[in-house]
């Protein structure tokens, strides 16, 4: 008897070490970035210094408008350093976020280039298989653009790029994938201050990692999970949205219960996998770890998860806070959660918002 106990103690442990390893190799911190108007965020990631331009300081409360107002100012982040007139390489940096200036403004839906335009081959222009189309403004360019599908690109000079044999979903989203260089299509430096704007293959969508030309595989061998189609990618999106077990859905209408074991190339489509923790601006996410039970903590007796991310929001002796309700002060919170604990999301402001 005690050597069974012994032999399922043995078991636990490992089980346990696995867990561990698991949460190790597949937990991925990521932090939700507050929007800056006028900047496009990356978030973990800061930037080196570049061989063509140079770097300042500035308190990080400061950096924004400081970056803002000043014309050769390209980027900021939120240790506090701005760059100018160029930036380097990124560089991974968990719990920052980096801010690129945009130099043309936002599209949603849309990749936007500078000093950007579309060339076609002649045998695209003999074959019809682009084609540009001029409006009356940039503004009828984009609402063109939004209600095609055969419609690649627009520009702020009121342009459209047309794909006159794209015809279906799954046709845009292999075409729109390569910026339609297999329609002959190639994109090159212009001399006119002109913004060029690419339809995304597949729209990001929030609460989801992307990731376009690619299907899930289902790890259907176990008990409990599947991988089953609907009559359309919105219902399956509907489908997903509302149900805690579903964890990916893809524009031919498929979704998954459990577990998306890996992904396969297909090039007409585009799957959404949920991120295991939801994105909360300001607070960086740590998947399936937390803090140690010696750690100084408090109890929030709310239940509602709006209320204690408000609280932990404006709370200045609020750090970072779980699922459990369980929050830190700034001294804990100087270091990442380290102890695996499967289906835990662990959120750590900001260094620069504590």
């Amino acid at each position: 008897m005690a050597q069974h106990s012994l032999k399922i103690s043995a078991l636990w442990a490992g089980l346990l070490a696995l867990l561990g390893m698991l949460a190790k190799t597949c937990a991925v911190p990521r932090t939700a970035c507050p929007r800056a108007k006028g900047f496009d965020a990356v978030s973990d990631k800061i930037a080196l210094n570049s061989p063509w331009g140079f770097h300042g300081a500035a308190e990080p409360s400061d950096a924004g408008a400081l970056c803002a107002e000043d014309t050769i100012c390209v980027s900021f982040d939120t240790l506090g350093v701005r760059h100018f007139v160029d930036v380097g390489n990124f560089v991974d940096s968990v719990g920052a976020c980096t801010y690129i200036k945009q130099a043309c403004p936002r599209a949603n839906g849309y990749k936007a280039l500078l000093r950007k335009m579309w060339s076609l081959t002649a045998d695209a222009n003999k074959n019809g298989s682009a084609a540009a189309m001029s409006h009356e403004s940039e503004l009828a360019a984009r609402s063109h653009c939004n209600v095609t599908i055969s419609c690649l690109a627009w520009t702020s000079l009121g342009e459209a790029l047309m794909l006159p044999f794209v015809t279906t979903e799954a046709d845009a989203i292999a075409a729109y994938d390569n910026a339609g260089a297999a329609q002959g299509i190639s994109i090159v430096h212009s001399q006119r201050d002109v913004c060029l704007y690419l339809k995304e293959p597949c729209p990001a969508k929030y609460g989801y990692n992307t990731f376009a030309g690619k299907d899930f595989i289902s790890s259907t061998a176990f008990r409990g999970v599947k991988k089953d189609k609907m009559s359309s990618a919105e219902m399956a999106e509907s489908f997903c949205k509302v149900n805690p077990k579903c964890t990916a859905w893809n524009t031919k209408g498929e979704y998954a219960i459990g577990a998306v074991q890996g992904y396969e190339t297909e090039s007409n489509v585009c799957t959404y996998v949920k991120q295991p923790c939801p994105a909360i601006p300001g607070f960086t996410a740590h998947d399936s770890f937390t803090y140690p039970k010696s750690a100084p903590r408090e109890h929030y007796n709310k239940t509602s998860f709006v209320e204690i991310v408000t609280h932990c929001t404006s709370n200045p002796h609020c750090a970072a806070f779980d699922t459990l309700r369980q929050i830190w002060p700034p001294a804990v919170a100087e270091a990442a959660p380290s102890v695996p604990f499967p289906g835990m999301c662990t959120f750590v402001k900001m260094p620069g918002l504590r």
